[in-house]
């Protein structure tokens, strides 16, 4: 229907769906050609949030399926520009993707100074999804710089959280998610 009336913009955002459902449901495969069709239908409007909400996704899947190092510089110039341009959620889940791309990478002080810059902005703007996922990540870089005994803590309040958010309505599948499945794992890990 979005074809049909020629707005390349729904067009975008609906792909852009299309691949996140693939994505939550860890269809990386699927979810990559929807992004890939959402950033190339997205470069031909002037709608900003379709064109950066494109690109962020197409990252997040490069990052999950092991290509973070190509994405890392992606993310840094999309964080910036989507920090330009005012679009704040796009700015800080660029930051923490850029951050989990560095764990990849194995630059954990990069990632951890990434993570502590991020955190403040993200509670700020009640991003409640990005302060856990930020906090288990800021768990993941102790862990694997080898400072174990404080990451139970970061741990423990992305548990927190993730506890908190699967107590709204509408929530009840968020353990499901493909991109949080490793920080529950995590979790239970931890406080078990």
């Amino acid at each position: 229907m979005a074809r049909g009336l020629k707005n390349d913009a729904l067009v975008a955002s609906v792909l852009n769906s299309q691949g996140d459902a693939y994505f939550y449901q860890g269809d990386l495969k699927s979810a990559r050609g929807s992004y890939d069709q959402a950033v190339r239908t997205a470069s031909h409007t002037a709608d900003k949030d379709t064109q950066l909400n494109a690109k962020l996704s197409l990252d997040r899947v490069a990052v999950f399926e092991g290509h973070a190092g190509p994405a890392i510089s992606d993310l840094r110039a999309l964080a910036q520009r989507a920090d330009a341009q005012g679009r704040k959620y796009v700015s800080v889940a660029s930051s923490a993707l850029l951050a989990q791309g560095l764990i990849e990478s194995k630059d954990y002080s990069g990632a951890r100074q990434e993570l502590q810059r991020v955190l403040g902005r993200s509670e700020k703007l009640g991003l409640r999804l990005e302060d856990a996922r930020i906090h288990y990540l800021l768990g993941t870089t102790m862990v694997r710089s080898g400072n174990s005994s404080e990451a139970s803590a970061q741990f423990a309040e992305a548990g927190r959280l993730l506890d908190e958010i699967s107590k709204e309505q509408g929530s009840e599948h968020l353990q499901d998610r493909y991109d949080l499945k490793p920080i529950y794992a995590e979790i239970k890990k931890t406080t078990h």
